[in-house]
């Protein structure tokens, strides 16, 4: 067998083989580096990845909230222009229905005032032969009475005195 190692000078009187304590180190250098560059560093990406995909969900909230909140105003806006136009829509179509109204109203005036003016003319004719049927028949009776008085004057008396009654009878 071999004879262990005993250690010389500071280190050997603290108890540490520097051959072994070198080798050791050198194990732990390349177990972190593997560690680093294995596990570590993708382990910091992974995290970054992540915080990154929080901040931009967060920002992506805050500029849903702000759009949301536009939205509504515009939402509020576009209500108030509508009813605003509604109304107006409504005072336009009640003056029109007015004008209409009222439009109708001086066609039915008129209407009636010719319907008063043809019954007028016709009850005025009417009137106008009636008086001519019995201006007739006066006539006819006047005549038959004088001719019936006159029965033994002349024709020509007979004729100027039936002209002189209806001439009378034109006037009154």
């Amino acid at each position: 067998m071999s004879a262990p190692i005993e250690p010389t000078g500071v280190l050997g009187a603290l108890g540490i083989n520097w051959k072994l304590f070198v080798m050791q180190l050198a194990n732990f250098a390349i177990v972190a580096f593997a560690v680093w560059k294995l596990a570590y560093k993708p382990l910091l990406a992974k995290m970054d990845e992540r915080e990154k995909k929080i901040s931009d969900g967060l920002a992506f909230s805050e500029n849903a909230e702000k759009k949301m909140e536009e939205m509504k105003k515009e939402k509020a806006a576009i209500v108030r222009q509508a009813k605003t136009e509604a109304h107006q829509i409504i005072e336009q179509a009640g003056d029109r229905a007015l004008a209409l109204q009222n439009q109708q109203v001086e066609k039915t005036k008129d209407e009636l005032e010719k319907l008063r003016e043809e019954h007028a003319k016709r009850l005025e004719d009417e009137r106008a032969d009636a008086f001519n049927k019995l201006k007739k028949e006066v006539a006819e009776i006047v005549s038959e009475g004088v001719k019936k008085i006159l029965t033994g004057t002349d024709e020509e008396m007979s004729r100027q005195l039936i002209k002189k009654g209806m001439e009378e009878m034109d006037k009154s």
